[in-house]
């Protein structure tokens, strides 16, 4: 069971490094912002870092990830739900160096 939660644990954190890998590079090309994209990239970095710091297993990623699906929709309905998604892609935005 052990090596199960690892396996999720790390298939999760490969997961949203690539998501927030993907939007970085969106931003290299476009100054167009993706809301539902920083929504997923968002809410999974923080359900990576919430199981790694909190004392919660692995398995709970397992439905937080499409919650992060189910925001991105609602990041589009919702001006205040969308401040903080545009907020990330910012700060994704300006880790190129040519943005600085």
């Amino acid at each position: 069971m052990t090596w199960l939660r690892w396996s999720v644990l790390t298939l999760g954190v490969v997961w949203a490094l690539s998501t927030n890998l993907t939007i970085r590079n969106h931003y290299k090309t476009s100054s167009r912002p993706v809301l539902p994209a920083n929504t997923f990239a968002l809410v999974q970095t923080l359900s990576v870092l919430g199981v790694l710091t909190l004392p919660r297993s692995p398995f709970h990623l397992l439905w937080l990830f499409p919650l992060g699906y189910a925001a991105g929709f609602f990041s589009l309905r919702s001006k205040v739900f969308a401040f903080l998604p545009w907020l990330y892609g910012y700060l994704l935005a300006y880790t190129i160096p040519s943005n600085w």
